[in-house]
C-alpha cells in the first residue's frame, strides 16, 4: 500500500477526529453517570419517609421522601414557576420556614401548594421529598422581587423578597412536592438518549475518516498497491 498524507490537512484533521471521539466517549460517560443516578434514586424512592429536619441533618440524598410536621412560615412565602402533576403551568408555593439547628442557614423553603395560571385554582401539597433547587440558566426570565415570583432558585433575589440575607436560605436542597416521578434533571435526558448522542459522534468520526481517505485516494496519494515503474 502507498500512502502519502497531506501534512497540513493531516495536522488539522487529527485534532478534529480526536474531538469527535472525545465527545462520543463523554456521552458514554454521561450515560453511565445518569444511569447510576437513576439507580440511586430508585433505591431510595420507596424508603420510609423521614422527618424533613432529620433528613437535612442526616445529609440524605435528593429524592428522599420526607414527612412534614406542622410548620409556620417565619418570613413569608414565594412563588416559583413550574407545572402541576397534570402538566398545567402555574406557581409552586414555597413557605420560608425555620431550619434545623444542624445547618448554618436559618431558612428552608418548603413547598405547600400549587396555583394554576389559567384558572387560578390552588391545590395543596400532601407528599414531599428532598429536591435540589433548579438554578437559573441563560434563558431564565428575571424574577419579580416585588411580587415574590421566581423562575429558578435565586438565593440573593429570594432573600431580598423575604427580607433575608442570601446565606440565610438553605441552598443545598428544598422540600419539594413528591409526585412519584424521578426529578426532571434525571429524566429530561435519559441514558438512552446519551447513548444515541454517543453513536452520532462516533458515526461522524467514521464519516470524517472516510472523507479524509477518499480525498487522498482521489489525489492519488493512497493506493492499495504500489505501481511498478
Amino acid at each position: 500500500m502507498m500512502f502519502r498524507p497531506y501534512p497540513v490537512l493531516t495536522l488539522i484533521s487529527l485534532p478534529a477526529l480526536a474531538l469527535l471521539l472525545y465527545l462520543g466517549s463523554w456521552q458514554l460517560d454521561r450515560r453511565a453517570w445518569k444511569a447510576d443516578l437513576l439507580a440511586q434514586y430508585a433505591a431510595i424512592a420507596d424508603a420510609p419517609a423521614l422527618d424533613w429536619r432529620a433528613a437535612i441533618c442526616g445529609s440524605e440524598p435528593p429524592g428522599r421522601a420526607v414527612g412534614l410536621s406542622a410548620t409556620q412560615s417565619h418570613a413569608g412565602e414565594i412563588r416559583v414557576y413550574g407545572r402541576s402533576m397534570d402538566g398545567a403551568p402555574g406557581w409552586r408555593i414555597f413557605q420560608a420556614v425555620q431550619g434545623p439547628d444542624c445547618v448554618r442557614a436559618s431558612t428552608v423553603l418548603v413547598e405547600t401548594g400549587f396555583i394554576t395560571l389559567i384558572d387560578n385554582v390552588q391545590s395543596p401539597v400532601t407528599a414531599w421529598r428532598l429536591a435540589v433547587p433548579q438554578r437559573a440558566g441563560l434563558a431564565t426570565p428575571a424574577p419579580d422581587i416585588e411580587a415574590r415570583e421566581f423562575y429558578a432558585f435565586d438565593p440573593e433575589a429570594m432573600g431580598q423578597a423575604l427580607q433575608l440575607r442570601p446565606e440565610e436560605i438553605y441552598a443545598s436542597a428544598w422540600i419539594g412536592r413528591d409526585d412519584g416521578a424521578a426529578p426532571p434533571a434525571l429524566t429530561q435526558t435519559p441514558p438512552e438518549r446519551h447513548l444515541g448522542y454517543a453513536v452520532t459522534w462516533f458515526m461522524m468520526a467514521i464519516a470524517f475518516i472516510g472523507v479524509y481517505l477518499a480525498f487522498h485516494v482521489k489525489a492519488g496519494r493512497l493506493r492499495l498497491r504500489r505501481e511498478d515503474r
